[in-house]
């Protein structure tokens, strides 16, 4: 049976190779009747389709439209009027007759994106799942919840809170509680918004709780179930102690071998969602740096694993000796957060040991971008600075002569400008009067340069010297004025090094 299908294809194929060979281009024949989906159906509508796209001059965008309404024809094909596609005369024609069955089933897949708490000849009460379900059942009203872009909708159901609408079955549909939304957030706390998104006033949710005290009762009912704390998953995985080493030989070309060990986790029992660890940070032998790990977690409404990572101060060493040789200051700006989705394929010592990973891993990453713990392990003394050598080249090494000495001698004159009145004060451009206007040229040259022209000019040097910070600006109205850089001195006295 397979080879016999296959033979019938083929030559329906070749007949139509044939039928068609004068009305396309034989890569455009060749494309048509290699359409997997056409394949798929024997090519029986494969006729049907070039007859009908020779109406249009965009073959391959005219194609996928075809495709699709041919596979929803063979979908609804024993519920049309017109059960041979040779009877519809265009693509509109089709497209027309299957449109209801579509919205049918559209509306049946938003159906299942909503969850139905309650509903009576009156009334439906239910929580959307989805943006589009939001969408479509809060039709009508200005919610902005309703509108399917600006994150909205996540913004209201994310994490615990609850977003209830209250639709009425009868009664006219411009009356401003015809529909009525019912928010509860992280905390537990309510609002209610009539269709206009207007918020309700308190002795209007008093009259409707009261009145009708099934509806609202099934709503705290649904979301004391949604924000019941199920924190038993993640709990699992930071009880229980194991270690992560990232190390890095050779650290920056010092010869010297980094060592980050992260030590994870203590569950805080009388605390729920908060766990310690411990960083410690070696270079080659020597202990470094040490830091106390403070997670905090949550299961989110996705089902995912919600983290927040801080630092501190080690207070072990508080009765020792031990000083931090390089504080990297970690609590101020170090922590990240992130979502993680928990997987049953990974047992909880797994899910630990990724997680000790990954805190490793970004703590090597800020490290690694550090240049001044970068000029600590390679022992350079006084500021330093990392050039751009793929974009720019510039090193500002001790001794530069040319623009850099010019700059340098420029700021220390105590001259305020911007970088145009610098080009112009080395002679770069003279100022010239064009039309009342001041505007720029070249020494010897006749083109005449706005000063919107000159931005660009010697933009990778003045980008670098303020990278080295050498330079830096100060904004006054729309000008940005030349003044010395934290680095200015260091590099006048060739203290400055260049990584």
């Amino acid at each position: 049976m397979k080879f016999l299908s296959i033979l019938i294809t083929e030559g329906r194929k070749e007949d139509l190779k044939k039928k068609y060979a004068n009305k396309f281009s034989e890569e455009a024949l060749d494309f048509i009747l290699g359409i997997s989906d056409l394949q798929d159906f024997n090519h029986k509508y494969t006729d049907w389709v070039l007859k009908h796209i020779l109406e249009y001059a965009d073959v391959d965008i005219m194609a996928e439209t075809a495709v699709d309404l041919v596979k929803d024809f063979d979908k609804y094909q024993k519920n049309l009027q017109k059960k041979d596609i040779n009877q519809y005369l265009s693509f509109e024609e089709l497209e027309k007759a299957l449109e209801p069955y579509k919205e049918k089933e559209k509306e049946k897949e938003l159906e299942s994106q909503t969850e139905k708490i309650f509903e009576d000849e009156n009334f439906l009460v239910l929580v959307p799942k989805t943006q589009e379900a939001s969408c479509k059942y809060g039709s009508g009203t200005k919610w902005c919840v309703t509108q399917p872009s600006g994150g909205h909708f996540e913004r209201y159901t994310k994490g615990k809170q609850g977003l209830y609408f209250i639709i009425r079955k009868k009664g006219n549909q411009t009356e401003p509680h015809y529909k009525v939304a019912v928010h509860i957030n992280d905390i537990g706390d309510e609002s209610w918004w009539d269709a206009r998104d207007q918020r309700m006033n308190s002795e209007a949710v008093t009259l409707f709780k009261d009145y009708f005290s099934e509806i609202y009762s099934k709503i705290i009912e649904n979301n004391k179930e949604k924000r019941k704390p199920n924190l038993k998953e993640a709990d699992s995985i930071f009880d229980g102690t194991d270690q992560s080493i990232n190390v890095k030989d050779n650290f920056k070309n010092s010869g010297k071998i980094l060592r980050i060990v992260v030590t994870g986790f203590d569950r805080i029992s009388d605390l729920p969602g908060k766990a310690t660890g411990v960083v410690k940070i070696y270079l080659d032998n020597d202990l470094i740096d040490a830091y106390d790990l403070f997670v905090s977690y949550k299961i989110n409404s996705f089902g995912q694993l919600e983290l927040s990572v801080g630092f501190d101060l080690f207070n072990e060493f508080g009765d020792t000796d031990f000083e931090p040789k390089f504080d990297f200051k970690f609590w101020e700006g170090w922590g990240f957060d992130g979502h993680y989705d928990l997987t049953k394929l990974l047992t909880d010592r797994e899910m630990r040991q990724q997680l000790l990973n990954l805190i490793g891993s970004r703590i090597q990453s800020k490290i690694s971008s550090d240049i001044d713990f970068e000029a600590y392990v390679r022992d350079i003394a006084g500021p330093v600075w990392r050039p751009d050598r793929f974009n720019y080249g510039y090193t500002f090494k001790r001794g530069d002569k040319g623009l850099v000495k010019k700059l340098v001698d420029w700021l220390d004159s105590g001259r305020i400008g911007t970088k145009v009145d610098f080009l112009v004060d080395l002679g770069v451009f003279q100022k010239v009067k064009e039309d009342g206007k001041i505007k720029y040229k070249r020494p010897g040259t006749d083109y005449i340069y706005s000063q919107r022209d000159l931005r660009g000019q010697y933009s990778s040097f003045f980008a670098s010297a303020k990278h080295a910070g050498i330079l830096s600006y100060r904004k006054v109205g729309k000008d940005f004025l030349f003044i010395k850089g934290p680095n200015f001195e260091a590099f006048k006295q060739g203290k400055l090094r260049a990584l």
